[in-house]
Formats: C-alpha cells, structure tokens, sequence
C-alpha cells in the first residue's frame, strides 16, 4: 500500500508459494492488483485465517534511532551541496538542504508508526515501510529459517531484527517477514 492507497481504502494483495512453473523459475505468484482493504483481507483471510492483528510497535528509542539517522543523512546532503558550491559556484543556496531538518520528526515518527509484528500461535506477521507499506503474513508450518540480528547502532539501543525466512522466492527480493528494530529482549 502506498499512502495515497491507504487514504482511499485500497490495497494490493500477493500471494506467493514456493513451487516451480515452467518459464517462472521456482515460485507461483498470484495478485490482486487493486482493490478495497477489507476485499484484500477478506481474500487474504480465505487463503490463511490469520484473524484479527494488533501490531507492536517499535520501543520509542527506535524513533529517536530513525531521527538521527534521518538528521545525518540531511546533513550529509547539507555538506554535499557546500562542496558543489566550493567546486562549482553552481549552489549559491547550499544552505537551504539544512531546511529539511524540519522533516525529520516526521520522518521518524512515520517510519516508526509504520512499523510492527504480530505473532499468536499460528502466525507471525510483520509490517514495513511508509510509502510502499508491505504486510507480510507467514504461518509458521511454513517458516524455514528465524534470523535475529543487531547492528551496531541497534546493539547501542538494545534493539534487533528478527528475519522469517520461507521457501519462497521472497528472499531474493525483499520478501521475506521481517520485524524490524523489536527490544532485544524479545
């Protein structure tokens, strides 16, 4: 779902299995290119009967990660426009890339409101991303490999990410259930 799919009650629906068709080269995918939420989880309900979810969300310090991370990474681009500016004369207004640090609250805060998992005792699904926002549903029958990780910037925060892994394709593209940022406890 992108955000203007999300204001107007839309969403898409995939469902992928491990498999092998011929000229497809390992999975079976079937869509739902577009259609009202509650039809996609009506459908996605008749394929796995999930139930109802209640996501939790990433600790709060997690949002104070997103914000510095998302304040340097404008003052790289600050810094950017000054070299520009030094090599070139072409960016007399270098400065004016320091404005965006007005969105980084925001940023932060969609980032961390997007985000989440839910596991029962069938289940474990996870929820990512702001503008392209993927809700990834694995029953565990279907669970190959669980990967927890920790960066170093998570590891400063007692932070980590844990990683569903499956038989299908998911993988290779980004696919896979992935909570992110979870308390290191859990």
């Amino acid at each position: 779902e992108n955000p203007l799919a999300r204001w107007l009650g839309y969403a898409t629906l995939v469902v992928e299995t491990a498999g092998y068709t011929a000229g497809n080269g390992g999975s079976v995918e079937s869509a739902v290119p577009l259609a009202r939420r509650d039809r996609i989880d009506e459908l996605a309900r008749a394929v796995e009967p999930v139930g109802e979810v209640t996501f939790e969300r990433p600790p709060k310090r997690a949002r104070t990660r997103y914000g510095v991370r998302y304040a340097i990474a404008v003052a790289i681009l600050t810094g950017l426009g000054y070299l520009a500016d030094e090599v070139t004369a072409a960016f007399p207004w270098w400065y004016l890339g320091a404005g965006l640090l007005v969105a980084v609250p925001v940023a932060a805060h969609l980032t961390w409101v997007n985000r989440g998992y839910y596991a029962d005792e069938d289940y474990v699904v996870t929820r990512n991303g702001f503008w392209r926002r993927r809700t990834t549903v694995v029953p565990y029958y279907r669970v190959q490999t669980v990967v927890s990780s920790q960066s170093i910037f998570q590891r400063r925060r007692s932070l980590g990410t844990v990683t569903v892994d499956t038989a299908s394709t998911g993988g290779f593209s980004g696919g896979d259930a992935v909570a992110v940022d979870v308390d290191a406890s859990v």
